[in-house]
């Protein structure tokens, strides 16, 4: 199979960028997996709308091949003044017909998206005006996520982002989600009116190899973060929970690795955040598993989360991780007895309360279970293998 699908300038040949997030991580590592089954990957990254060529070839590595599209990243605001779906793809036709020329030179049996955003869903106008069949991979739920951020954005905007949301997921011709939580919050907010071949396909775990989970024998603790800075990741409930944790006299030290923006954009909030809470970089993978390994225990407050490679990676290195109801996980925490480790984190004097039982313990057995439990169903070629079989079987 030819694959087209949604890339970052990261993982070109010879990129020095740093990778920021899980989709990213997720198309070099599932690329490299295409490549191996001998199939073609045809990487499509958003290029400035500045670039000579309104699409270029950038990149060839293996059985990869990179192209940029010459593509504008229109503020969100601007969404406004659309009225409907054909209002913004008229006003990208550029860009669109771009993306159909790159379909029509490199002949994809399927076109693949790595999550939602405008220039996925270009991608995906374009591939349904060729007549290909698309795969979108719900990597992240983007109503939800721009629901935080009402009192930046005009209902206008909102709109028709959600339109495009809805869009995408009544267009294309198979949908994957990370799991079933994921499918039942696209359901409720995205609201499609159809949605087409529904797989739940698991977030592949990086294949660390695991240790066991042992708690240490300490009054000194030390909790670790690792979150975007986004208003989804609740880091609000990290500041409430830093405030408690202080005001009980505790010797325990929240750590949060992320990248905090320069702006005077909430600075207040930035700053208490920072006198009560140690503040690291983002991190290579490698600094990334001894950061996991010092700690004591992690947290995932997220408001929602599809999933959060957070738990399976910490957990890899000893960690287990303390979650909220809105993350993924949550179905597979009960399902292997994992139920004392989800957390109501608006209520920062019960967290507190549950990290004290949780610290007061001997053993975690149930974290052998979860652990286990990744490994079977998280396997990254066994999670690829079942992506690619979906693909197949649009090809027939």
């Amino acid at each position: 199979m030819r694959i087209l699908s949604l890339d970052y300038a990261s993982n070109l040949p010879g990129s020095m960028r740093h990778m920021k997030g899980g989709t990213e991580r997720f198309a070099r590592d599932f690329s490299a997996h295409v490549v191996e089954q001998g199939h073609n990957w045809i990487g499509v990254v958003q290029g400035p709308p500045e670039q000579t060529a309104a699409w270029e070839a950038c990149g060839e590595e293996g059985g990869k091949q990179f192209f940029r599209i010459a593509a504008r990243s229109m503020p969100l605001e601007d969404f406004a003044s659309f009225k409907n779906v054909e209002e913004v793809a008229q006003e990208f036709q550029f860009e669109i017909a771009s993306i159909r020329a790159t379909i029509r030179a490199t002949h994809p049996d399927i076109v693949f998206l790595n999550g939602f955003s405008q220039y996925s869903w270009l991608l995906l106008r374009a591939a349904a005006e060729e007549g290909i069949p698309t795969v979108f991979q719900h990597a992240g739920i983007e109503v939800l996520a721009m629901s935080y951020y009402t009192d930046l954005y005009s209902e206008g905007s909102l709109y028709i982002k959600a339109l495009l949301e809805r869009n995408a997921t009544e267009t294309a011709t198979a949908n994957i989600f990370l799991n079933e939580h994921s499918r039942k919050a696209c359901i409720e907010s995205v609201h499609p009116n159809t949605m087409s071949g529904v797989s739940i396909l698991p977030l592949p775990h990086a294949g660390w190899g695991y240790r066991e989970s042992v708690p240490r024998v300490s009054e000194t603790r030390s909790i670790g973060v690792v979150a975007r800075w986004e208003r989804g990741k609740n880091h609000a409930a990290l500041v409430a929970l830093a405030k408690e944790i202080q005001e009980q006299s505790l010797p325990w030290t929240i750590t949060a690795v992320t990248a905090i923006p320069s702006t005077q954009k909430n600075l207040e909030f930035k700053e208490e955040y920072r006198s009560l809470i140690k503040v690291l970089a983002p991190m290579d993978h490698e600094a990334l598993r001894a950061f996991y390994k010092e700690q004591d225990i992690c947290l995932l407050p997220s408001l929602f989360e599809t999933a959060g490679g957070v738990v399976a990676e910490a957990l890899a290195k000893g960690t287990p991780t303390l979650i909220s109801e809105g993350v993924g996980w949550v179905d597979e925490y009960r399902e292997t007895g994992m139920d004392s480790w989800i957390v109501d984190f608006s209520d920062p004097k019960k967290v507190v309360e549950t990290l004290k039982k949780q610290f007061a313990r001997t053993q975690w057995p149930e974290t052998a279970k979860l652990a286990a439990y990744i490994q079977e169903h998280h396997d990254p070629k066994k999670v690829f293998t079942q992506y690619l079989s979906v693909f197949e079987s649009l090809t027939k």
